[in-house]
């Protein structure tokens, strides 16, 4: 049985990018970008903000809150819980590194109360 090159990248490409790779990050982005990130009320910096898991190893146990909030928007909170790292369309990779992690991205709303 012959493979073709392409169907030989895709079977690497799984292999490298399984299910069971570990994640490494967690990237928080807002539109729009500069933010206030905080997480369980610890102030991560302004968005976009990258994150270590290792660095931050308790973040997957159990739910965590993540606030964003910016001059002129209203504040936002979303709560993230374990299921949140299951599903696909949270899971991204650094295009500088190559790194696996999840992505979280947050829309902010303008403010209208002013």
């Amino acid at each position: 049985m012959r493979l073709s090159a392409l169907a030989i990248f895709c079977l690497m490409t799984l292999t490298v990018v399984g299910c069971g790779t570990k994640r490494t990050f967690i990237s928080i982005e807002t539109r729009p970008t500069g933010a206030q990130i905080e997480v369980n009320g610890e102030y991560y910096g302004e968005s976009p903000v990258k994150i270590s898991l290792e660095e931050f190893a308790h973040f997957k146990h159990g739910s965590q809150s993540i606030k964003a909030k910016a001059e002129g928007y209203t504040e936002h909170t979303r709560v993230v819980n374990p299921s949140w790292y299951t599903d696909p369309n949270n899971h991204t990779i650094d295009p500088r590194t190559g790194e696996l992690g999840y992505r979280l991205h947050i829309h902010l709303l303008r403010d209208t109360r002013q």
